[in-house]
């Protein structure tokens, strides 16, 4: 082995050599590590620079959408407020619609029964002035259309207008041919009294059917009760006439005063025998019906005959 004290140059130089190695690994590592830190810096650097782009480009869009929001912010308020003004509003309307959907439904309610209380007024209004004006007499009726009837008795009021007897005969005038004064009066009604004509065509044509033709032969006993009933039916009538007559004559001079021997007035009479009147007529009609059908010829079928009155008489007798 070498020693100091023999070589102590070649000593030196390998410590030399030593100490140059090891001052040239650690300049070599300081240099890399210098070098790493100088990229690791401007990678760094570049981060920094692209982050501080990206919050400069993030300060620019907060700044722009604060400026949009502090721009609608109080307009959406407004439309907030408006909107539940509205709404507000939109139930204060409902609730209104409410109370006048039952004030509505409350005065149909009232108009309906003001309606009906008023037709049964007129209703009763008009039988009484119907009632009241038979048996009048007008000296002198003038209708619309220039005709006139003298000495004119009204015999009955209805839908269609006035039923009168006069000087040549009986007729029945039609309501529209009557002034004002008259319809005011008896309250006539131009759709009940065209319903009324309406079902008088439809009777009429009812009637105006040719009959089936009656028997050959018929039985004696069938046309002598269908001929008693005729004459009984207008022995009726006549007989209802009379005491029509006679009561719508009282009518005038004190339709208040009752009936001697009965507590029923005179205007009460002329109305109940006015209802009776009718419903023989009708009886009679309808037995003349029968009575045509089995005996078209038959005596009493024909209205002006002269014989008409006796052949009436002897049934009645016979009964």
């Amino acid at each position: 082995m070498l020693s100091a004290d023999e070589h102590p140059g070649i000593i030196t130089f390998l410590l030399g050599m030593i100490v140059v190695v090891m001052v040239g690994l650690g300049l070599a590592s300081l240099i890399e590590r210098r070098f790493r830190f100088s990229s690791s810096q401007a990678e760094l650097e570049s981060l920094v620079d692209q982050d501080a782009k990206t919050l400069d480009e993030l300060r620019g869009r907060h700044s722009a959408r604060s400026r949009q929001v502090a721009a609608v912010l109080p307009h959406r308020l407004d439309v907030g407020e408006s909107h539940a003004a509205l709404l507000q509003r939109l139930e204060q309307g409902a609730a209104v619609q409410a109370n006048l959907a039952a004030e509505r439904a409350d005065l149909e309610s009232e108009v309906a029964a003001m309606e009906e209380e008023f037709a049964r007024y007129r209703a009763d209004y008009r039988r009484g002035i119907w009632a009241a004006a038979v048996g009048e007499h007008i000296p002198l009726l003038r209708a619309n259309g220039g005709r006139e009837y003298r000495d004119a008795t009204i015999t009955r009021v209805t839908e269609v207008g006035l039923e009168v007897k006069y000087a040549d005969g009986m007729a029945r005038i039609e309501a529209p041919a009557l002034g004002p004064e008259w319809q005011q009066r008896m309250q006539w009604n131009d759709e009940e009294r065209r319903a009324l004509l309406a079902e008088e065509r439809r009777a009429s044509a009812a009637a105006a059917k040719p009959a089936p033709p009656p028997p050959a032969t018929p039985p004696a006993e069938v046309n002598a009760a269908l001929r008693a009933r005729v004459t009984l039916a207008r022995a009726k009538v006549a007989a209802l006439r009379r005491e029509l007559a006679t009561a719508t004559s009282n009518q005038y001079r004190g339709g208040k005063r009752s009936v001697p021997g009965s507590l029923e007035t005179w205007d009460a009479q002329a109305r109940r025998l006015t209802a009776e009147l009718e419903q023989a007529e009708l009886e009679y009609e309808q037995a003349k019906a029968r009575l045509r059908a089995m005996a078209p010829g038959d005596i009493l079928l024909q209205q002006g005959s002269n014989g008409l009155r006796a052949a009436e008489d002897s049934l009645i007798s016979a009964n």
